[in-house]
């Protein structure tokens, strides 16, 4: 599936020496530990902040370091030094504000050590730092999904109440086109202030949603995004990208944190694929439904393509198992669901990547795939404005399937081959044959690369 791009930008909140991936030395070349930096920056970093919101913000960015970016790497901090450094760390004041954001956000397993310094620090004369008692002190209240009128792009927002009675909110992207990537992490006003909003905006819907089936959601997106190595600030070779990535990062501690106080047992946010005879179902009912009717002759489709009984139904039958198998690699499983951005993915990416195209081929989708769209919005009740931009985008992509199914550098390299095999008149059910084309045709390349060397 696809990693989905970064829309989370905006200020960052990166505080001084804790930019992951500057590692510091240590002190046996006459320089700090990077945990000695952490601490001689805190003070600073802490002291710059307004308010408690901006502290739960430092104190998460902060954390960064302690997390791996990218996720196959070792992080750059461990918990247990960095208490460990904080003991005898000459400044307790700094010393008692890390303990303290380690014993809210730190990892699981180190924050009841962090908690335990901090108080003793304190007890023995370290300043109190004023947010102290309500650093990561909230309880979850209620949540909502808002999403786009095709419930396509969502954003699941959750309320949590500090001691004092403040409500604070916080936001997480979970897009069904990106099978419920969590990214474009949000911190803000409670949930009345932002339903209003949202309201307000044309096509937009407020749903509220249960505290476990909330945790379901973000924890399936959470577990996604680490899954694809989400957060990574550098390329392969090294060089930085300034993709926003770190400053969504930033929140990621706090967001670990509010997320583990919700109740467990909620539903899955997406169903799985479907079964053999839940596809056999569908296909038969879109086969039986109105929006599909077998032309006779000199008859015309969408497309103005004209086909015959037995060809249009086998067209159809293989449509809806290429949209299944769309639906089920690169978005949510769900092959009724459509919006003008998933119709234009499958037809200008996931058509050229993946089916050996002809111009029959072409033909077919251009004719059916606007019944199959007319299909799914009539069993998922959607608008017929917003059906009629499904249809329209669909339109418009039909030229770019077409010619990026015609370049090679848009096909997968299983699809090149195919498409070599086939412009080759290769039979393919002759294995024989079909390994001595591929052996043909791995000699040519490698032929071409020393060449090229």
């Amino acid at each position: 599936m696809p990693r989905p791009k970064s829309r989370c930008r905006g200020g960052r909140v990166t505080p001084k020496g804790t930019r992951p991936g500057d590692r510091n030395g240590d002190t046996a070349c006459g320089r700090p530990t990077p945990e000695e930096v952490l601490l001689w920056a805190a003070t600073q970093n802490f002291g710059e902040c307004d308010g408690v919101d901006m502290v739960e913000r430092t104190a998460s960015a902060m954390l960064t370091r302690f997390r791996p970016l990218p996720y196959d790497e070792e992080p750059i901090l461990d918990a247990g030094r960095v208490l460990t450094a904080a003991r005898t760390h000459p400044d307790r004041t700094a010393a008692a504000q890390v303990a303290a954001a380690l014993g809210a956000y730190g990892p699981p397993g180190h924050r009841e050590r962090a908690r335990s310094l901090a108080a003793r620090l304190i007890s023995g004369g370290a300043p109190e730092p004023e947010w102290v008692g309500a650093l990561g002190d909230v309880e979850p209240r209620r949540a909502v999904v808002m999403a786009d009128g095709w419930d396509e792009e969502r954003i699941l927002w959750i309320d949590f109440a500090r001691p004092d009675g403040e409500v604070r909110g916080i936001g997480m992207r979970v897009n069904a086109i990106e099978a419920g990537y969590a990214c474009g992490f949000l911190y803000g006003p409670a949930i009345a202030e932002v339903w209003a909003a949202v309201e307000a905006k044309v096509g937009a819907t407020v749903r509220e949603i249960g505290l476990s089936d909330a945790r379901a959601m973000a924890v399936w997106g959470l577990e996604l995004r680490d899954m694809a190595g989400f957060g990574r600030d550098h390329d392969d070779d090294g060089d930085e990208l300034d993709l926003g990535l770190v400053n969504d990062e930033e929140l990621r501690a706090l967001f670990d944190q509010r997320v583990g106080l919700l109740p467990g047992g909620g539903a899955p946010p997406f169903d799985g694929p479907l079964t053999e005879d839940e596809f056999d179902d569908l296909c038969d009912e879109f086969l039986d439904s109105r929006w599909f009717s077998v032309p006779g002759p000199g008859e015309w489709l969408d497309a103005d393509v004209w086909l015959g009984v037995d060809e249009t139904r086998w067209l159809a039958h293989w449509l809806v198992n290429n949209v299944c198998e769309f639906a089920e690699a690169w978005c949510d499983s769900d092959p009724l669901r459509w919006s003008p951005a998933r119709a234009g993915m499958y037809l200008e990416q996931w058509i050229p990547e993946r089916v050996v195209c002809h111009d029959g081929v072409h033909d077919a989708v251009e004719a059916v795939f606007p019944l199959w769209l007319r299909f799914a919005a009539e069993r998922r009740g959607l608008a017929d404005d917003l059906l009629e931009q499904n249809l329209a985008a669909a339109r418009k992509s039909f030229s770019a399937m077409r010619a990026n199914s015609a370049d090679p550098a848009k096909r997968s390299v299983a699809t090149n081959i195919l498409t070599g095999l086939v412009a080759d008149g290769v039979n393919l059910r002759d294995e024989a044959v079909v390994q001595a084309w591929i052996d043909g045709h791995n000699a040519s390349l490698a032929t071409s690369a020393a060449s090229a060397a």
